[in-house]
């Protein structure tokens, strides 16, 4: 079963580098860094950030700060959004240059201007936060709308969350309900989990199992663990639907295998009301959510 960002070796025996993200750069071959190696020299925009990260890893090369600071900008300075992003964080952390969180939010900056979604997230986050540039709530959650309006969820997400908490943004529950939406609607899984939460503890919402179950099930779809967990223990006490322990057997050890926390002691307990039977009906639950989990994410990447 593969996940978000994983690679399928046995099918994927030559990887190009070149389609593959930042994040999946520590698997590349020998072979693949000298040819990214030799196309950043030759001026190549995308391989100089990638040599960057390379560098900033540590897993292919020997982690070199200098060397990461160095390409990236070479990338920059060739107008590579997502090495402005990139320099942008080099700067946050102080690797291979001074920390400086102006110079941090300028990079951002640059970026978003140039249409880069991720980057306008970051430069809303700053505003909000009041770091590397005066504290605009105005701004910061216009900067988050756009990216928002550009395809990238999380910035939906990221202001769903604050206006819950009430950290940076005044609370307001309706607009957290909003935001959270839009980004589940655009298959963030982090909003789609925290949905099934709202409805099924009735926060700022009629409490209702049937869209609890609806928001769980798609955020366990792309592997949140705590997603599987909780649909678990609707299972195991029929919250809204007939109780089934195979199948809140097989969510729990689903949630388990992902890392979730506290499975232990709830697979225990029902493992001990389980028929020999009901196991093997668990069996056949756990490796149906495996083959839904895989064509699940297949959709969202």
């Amino acid at each position: 079963m593969l996940f978000d960002d994983e690679i399928d070796f046995e099918q994927n025996s030559s990887l190009n580098w070149r389609e593959l993200s930042p994040d999946q750069l520590d698997i590349i071959d020998l072979q693949s860094v000298e040819e990214i190696k030799s196309c950043a020299q030759k001026g190549d925009s995308k391989a100089q950030h990638y040599l960057s990260v390379l560098y900033t890893q540590g897993t292919v090369l020997n982690q070199d700060f200098n060397l990461a600071y160095e390409w990236c900008m070479r990338s920059a300075d060739q107008g590579g959004t997502a090495a402005m992003r990139s320099l942008a964080f080099l700067y946050k952390q102080g690797n291979g240059v001074t920390a400086c969180d102006v110079k941090c939010f300028e990079w951002c900056l640059k970026a978003a201007d140039e249409g880069d979604a991720a980057a306008m997230n970051n430069v809303g986050l700053f505003y909000l936060a009041g770091e590397g540039v005066i504290q605009d709530s105005i701004k910061g959650v216009e900067w988050m709308k756009q990216a928002g309006q550009c395809g990238y969820s999380q910035a939906y997400c990221n202001l769903a969350r604050f206006y819950d908490s009430g950290e940076f943004l005044g609370q307001d529950t309706n607009l957290a309900l909003h935001y959270h939406r839009l980004a589940a609607e655009m298959g963030n899984m982090q909003s789609q989990y925290d949905l099934g939460v709202i409805f099924y503890e009735g926060e700022c919402v009629s409490q209702n199992f049937s869209k609890a179950i609806k928001y769980f099930e798609l955020a366990a779809h792309q592997g949140h663990p705590d997603a599987y967990f909780n649909l678990g223990v609707i299972y195991a006490e029929g919250d809204g639907v007939q109780m089934n322990l195979p199948r809140a057997y097989a969510y729990l050890r689903f949630a388990e295998v992902l890392g979730a926390g506290d499975t232990h002691e709830a697979l225990a307990e029902i493992r001990e009301e389980l028929s020999e039977e009901d196991i093997f009906q668990a069996d056949f639950y756990f490796e149906e959510l495996g083959r839904a989990s895989e064509d699940e994410q297949d959709e969202w990447t």
